[in-house]
């Protein structure tokens, strides 16, 4: 049987499940999108619809100013269950389909999940600046950069 590819999309906009949704177009059996808000928009590619993992999912906000945030994450707030469920179904997905690879677009934090859980990454580089701590561990977590 051939592994599923898992598609990670980020909630922010329409343009990251455009793209996935462009990509898995080349084999929409193959994929699975993996993210927030997916139920019923991946067409003839099968979603994975993660619990939201914003502090305030009504306003979107999701800043996490912790004082001992680790330097190789961008969002890691305590305290918040919706947060808990996501990594959780994630990480049960990665366990049960045992993918192939996962193509990240875009989350420092899915990335090192998917790398920690013994699963290849591909990951989406955004144009500008991405030389904080957090991306360039992503960055080198991956087997490959789409850009």
């Amino acid at each position: 049987m051939t592994r599923p590819i898992g598609y990670y999309v980020h909630h922010q906009g329409e343009g990251h499940r455009q793209r996935a949704l462009q990509v898995a177009a080349a084999a929409p059996t193959r994929f699975v999108l993996l993210g927030t808000g997916l139920a019923g928009r991946g067409g003839e590619v099968a979603v994975l619809d993660l619990p939201d993992d914003r502090v305030d999912a009504a306003t979107g906000f999701g800043a996490d100013g912790g004082p001992n945030l680790p330097k190789a994450l961008h969002y890691a707030p305590y305290g918040v269950a919706g947060l808990r469920r996501r990594v959780g179904d994630l990480s049960t997905w990665i366990a049960t389909a045992a993918p192939a690879l996962v193509v990240v677009d875009v989350s420092v934090e899915v990335a090192l999940l998917a790398r920690l859980a013994s699963t290849p990454v591909v990951y989406v580089r955004l144009s500008g600046a991405r030389t904080d701590s957090a991306h360039l561990e992503a960055l080198r977590g991956a087997e490959a950069l789409l850009a």
